[in-house]
């Protein structure tokens, strides 16, 4: 689960079941911003306001989840 959602500061990501190993964040024109390894915690600060696409890799698989940055 990604939260909050609209998010400005910062986007957690909670998984009980699984290990995020790797967080990549992109676009909604598919261009790769940002990158977190072993982190439920990605700071998007930085980022203009728009919607992105997180891809969460963990030990069980890949997830994929949107977001808002206001």
């Amino acid at each position: 689960m990604l939260y909050p959602n609209p998010a400005t500061n910062q986007v957690h990501i909670q998984s009980n079941t699984a290990e995020i190993l790797k967080v990549d964040v992109y676009t909604a024109l598919g261009s790769l911003v940002k990158t977190t390894y072993k982190s439920s915690q990605i700071n998007i600060e930085s980022l203009s306001k728009g919607v992105y696409l997180t891809k969460i890799t963990t030990d069980k698989g890949l997830v994929m989840n949107p977001f808002i940055k206001n």
